[in-house]
C-alpha cells in the first residue's frame, strides 16, 4: 500500500475517523468527502488539450481523466501521487487503501550493461510506480524497461505494437534475462509459469477483466506515439498492476493527445536525449506561378465562386501533381495541403498510379482512429504522399520525417503558416534541407495578393530560423 509516511495507513490505531478514504485499484476512487476544493484543484492540475474536432464520444469519455462517480471522482491509478499531493496541500487527512496487484516472480538479472544515461533513467523510474520513458533509440527504451522489470521482480505483461514487435521483445528478453519458454512467452502461449508475457495491444485488450486486474504486477506499454488512443486508454483504465511503464520514441503524438495519454501513465518520468545531435534543417521556398484565371472577378461576393473554380481547374491541378510526383518519385515524404476536399480528390487522381499506391488522404470525413492509422503509416514510411485539409493536418501531424510541403490553396493565416514551417523544419536524421512549394496565381489579383503576403511572412520565418541556427542564408 503506497501512502505518504505521515498519512495513517489502513488498520492503524492512530487513524483519524475523519480521514477521507481513497481507494486505488484499476483507478483512484476519490469520495465526495474530499471536498469540492480538492476535486477542483485536481481538475485544474490535469487540464488537458482540447480534443480534435470530430473526436468520437468514446474517445472523449476515455480521455476524461477525472470522471464523476456518485458524488466522488475516479482517475487513472497512475495519478494517485497527484491526488495525495493535492489533499496534503489543502490539509485533507486521507487514508489510502491500495488494492493494486503485486504478483511476485523469482529474481531476474539483466545481462546488458547500461550507459550512464540509461542508469540515470533507471534511477528516476525506480522512484515512481508509474511513468513514461521517452527515448529516441529503441535500444535504450528496451534496455531500461528490461532492467526495470528485473528490479521490480513482478510478473510482467508487455503490450507491443504488432506481431513483429512481439517477436523482437521475446528475443530481447530471452537474451537479456537469460530466460526461455515458458518463463518468457507470447501472450497467446502464456501459462502460470510465464514470468514475462508479450502480446499485441488488441490481445492485451481482449484479456478477461479479472486477468488484466490481478494476474500481473507490472505492465509495460510500448509504442505510445503510435498506438490507437482508444485502445491504449481502455487498457490503462483496466490494468490493476502496481507498476506501469510507458515507452515513447518522442514526447508528442501525431494526434496531439500525448499530454492526456502520458498523464494517464503518470507523466514523463525521464527523457533520454538523442546520442547524436541532429543538424538544423534549412528551408527552401519554391514558388510556382500558375496560369489560372477568373475573368470578371467583382470582389468579395464572388470569392467563393473563385476558389471553387480554382479547386476544379484541371490545368492548375496537373501542374501541382507533376511537382508532387517529381519529389515523391525520389522517395521524399510529401504533405499536400488544401482547404477543400474536392481539390484533394482531384490532385490525388492526377498522380501517377505507382505513387497513388503509396498515397492517402485525411480530412474531416475520415474517422479519428483511421486518421491516426494513416498518419502512423506515413511516419513509418509506408506512405510517401499524404493529402490533407490544412486544419486536420496541423491538428494531427507532428513528425520529423516530413521533407516536402505543398501549399496548393490560397490562405494567409500567419499562425497556420508558422505551424507548417515548424513541422517542416523539425530536426531529423539525415535531413539537411526541406522544401515548401507555394502556388501563385498572378492573373487573379486577390490570389496574387495573398501569395505575396505569404511569401513575405515565410521569408521572415526562414531568416529567423536560420539566424537562430547560425546558418548562412542561401
Amino acid at each position: 500500500m503506497l501512502v505518504p509516511d505521515h498519512y495513517p495507513r489502513l488498520g492503524s490505531d492512530v487513524a483519524d475517523s475523519d480521514s477521507v478514504e481513497i481507494r486505488v485499484d484499476t483507478e483512484v476512487h476519490v469520495p465526495s468527502g474530499a471536498t469540492r476544493r480538492v476535486l477542483d484543484a485536481i481538475r485544474r492540475q490535469l487540464r488537458q488539450h482540447d480534443l480534435p474536432v470530430g473526436a468520437e464520444e468514446e474517445l472523449r469519455r476515455l480521455l476524461n481523466l477525472v470522471r464523476s462517480n456518485h458524488g466522488g471522482s475516479r482517475l487513472p491509478q497512475a495519478l494517485l501521487p497527484r491526488v495525495t499531493e493535492v489533499c496534503r496541500r489543502y490539509g485533507v487527512p486521507i487514508l489510502v487503501v491500495d488494492r493494486r496487484a503485486m504478483v511476485a516472480c523469482p529474481a531476474l538479472r539483466s545481462r546488458r550493461e547500461l550507459s550512464p544515461q540509461e542508469e540515470e533513467a533507471l534511477r528516476q523510474l525506480l522512484l515512481r510506480d508509474s511513468a513514461v520513458l521517452v527515448a529516441a533509440a529503441e535500444e535504450s527504451r528496451k534496455t531500461v524497461a528490461v532492467e526495470l522489470a528485473a528490479r521490480r521482480q513482478q510478473r510482467t505483461l508487455i503490450a507491443a505494437e504488432d506481431r513483429p514487435g512481439i517477436h523482437r521483445w521475446i528475443d530481447r528478453l530471452a537474451v537479456d534475462l537469460d530466460l526461455a519458454a515458458p518463463h518468457v512467452a507470447a501472450l497467446a502461449d502464456a501459462s502460470p509459469d510465464t514470468w514475462v508475457a508479450v502480446g499485441s495491444y488488441d490481445q492485451v485488450g481482449a484479456l478477461p477483466a479479472n486477468a488484466l486486474q490481478r494476474d500481473y504486477g507490472m505492465v509495460i506499454c510500448d509504442g505510445l506515439c503510435r498506438v490507437d488512443a482508444v485502445t491504449l486508454m481502455r487498457i490503462i483504465r483496466g490494468v490493476g498492476a502496481r507498476y506501469l511503464l510507458g515507452l515513447a520514441a518522442e514526447p508528442v503524438r501525431a494526434d496531439g493527445l500525448h499530454q492526456t495519454l502520458f498523464l494517464a501513465l503518470g507523466g514523463v518520468g525521464h527523457r533520454i536525449s538523442s546520442r547524436t545531435p541532429r543538424s538544423p534543417v534549412r528551408l527552401t521556398l519554391r514558388p510556382r506561378a500558375t496560369e489560372f484565371s477568373f475573368p470578371g472577378y467583382e470582389g468579395r461576393r464572388q470569392y467563393q465562386a473563385l476558389v471553387a473554380a480554382l479547386a476544379s481547374d484541371r490545368t492548375r491541378a496537373e501542374a501541382v501533381a507533376r511537382d508532387v510526383a517529381d519529389d515523391a518519385g525520389q522517395g521524399l515524404p510529401c504533405l499536400v495541403l488544401s482547404e477543400r476536399r474536392d481539390h484533394l480528390e482531384l490532385l490525388a487522381g492526377l498522380l501517377p498510379e505507382a505513387i497513388r499506391r503509396r498515397t492517402m488522404t485525411i480530412n474531416s470525413t475520415v474517422r479519428l482512429p483511421e486518421r491516426q492509422q494513416i498518419i502512423s503509416r506515413f511516419e513509418r514510411g509506408e506512405l510517401t504522399v499524404l493529402l490533407a485539409t490544412s486544419q486536420i493536418a496541423l491538428e494531427s501531424l507532428c513528425t520529423p520525417r516530413l521533407q516536402r510541403v505543398f501549399l496548393t490553396f490560397p490562405f494567409s493565416y500567419a499562425r497556420k503558416l508558422e505551424k507548417v514551417v515548424r513541422a517542416l523544419m523539425a530536426p531529423a536524421p539525415d535531413q539537411q534541407t526541406a522544401v515548401l512549394y507555394d502556388y501563385d496565381d498572378p492573373a487573379v489579383e486577390p490570389l496574387h495578393r495573398a501569395f505575396k503576403k505569404r511569401a513575405e511572412f515565410l521569408g521572415r520565418l526562414r531568416r529567423e530560423a536560420e539566424q537562430a541556427a547560425q546558418l548562412p542564408l542561401f
